[in-house]
């Protein structure tokens, strides 16, 4: 089971690693083959420190690209990736897979609150969206991560929007990577819009 799940996260990241990687990983696989490696939960604790941080990439890229659905979560990760809760866990360390994905979320709802694209957004529709419970939640988890509220954060850019060049006081901005997605998903408002009439149902 163990060099099973071993060859599997090999699998996954061979693509990313280099030669002298490969082999690295190779070579310890054929040590836990021949019994030589102490025993491990699972694949993730064995992987050599660079195919573990490719390993990772892999699973940051999957959540940033699924952050909209409500089946990302750890255990969704798990069965995916062929990882142990506990070895996810460890992957992410200090921080937790579920704070990861709140984080990245919470990222991505600034982003969608800050764009004149979706000024007409409610708070509540950018909470559904990024997948909170609640617009309750939501500003609490929101105020914890930027220092304001949702309404705040928009209220900021319309100042900022209409004030001089010069006049911008430093605030809290979206990530590069969660304005990208801004500017994919502008395209496909007209969806989000029906997504959100259905989810309030």
């Amino acid at each position: 089971m163990l060099i099973g799940e071993h060859m599997l996260a090999l699998r996954r990241c061979a693509t990313q690693l280099t030669q002298m990687e490969r082999q690295a990983a190779a070579q310890s696989l054929t040590q836990l083959a021949a019994g030589g490696m102490e025993w491990h939960a699972d694949s993730a604790d064995v992987l050599p420190r660079l195919s573990q941080e490719a390993l990772r990439t892999r699973i940051k890229r999957h959540i940033e690209e699924n952050l909209g659905a409500d089946s990302l979560d750890v255990a969704n990760l798990c069965r995916r990736f062929a990882l142990s809760r506990a070895s996810l866990y460890r992957l992410f360390a200090p921080q937790s897979p579920a704070s990861y994905i709140q984080q990245r979320r919470l990222h991505r709802a600034f982003a969608i609150l800050v764009s004149p694209a979706f000024r007409p957004w409610r708070i509540i529709d950018v909470a559904i969206e990024c997948q909170f419970s609640s617009d309750a939640t939501f500003i609490r988890a929101f105020r914890r991560e930027f220092g304001i509220t949702p309404g705040e954060a928009r209220e900021r850019s319309l100042r900022s929007a209409n004030a001089p060049p010069d006049d911008h006081p430093a605030e809290p901005r979206p990530d590069a990577e969660s304005a990208r997605w801004v500017a994919q998903l502008t395209g496909a408002m007209p969806q989000l819009s029906v997504l959100r009439t259905e989810r309030r149902r």
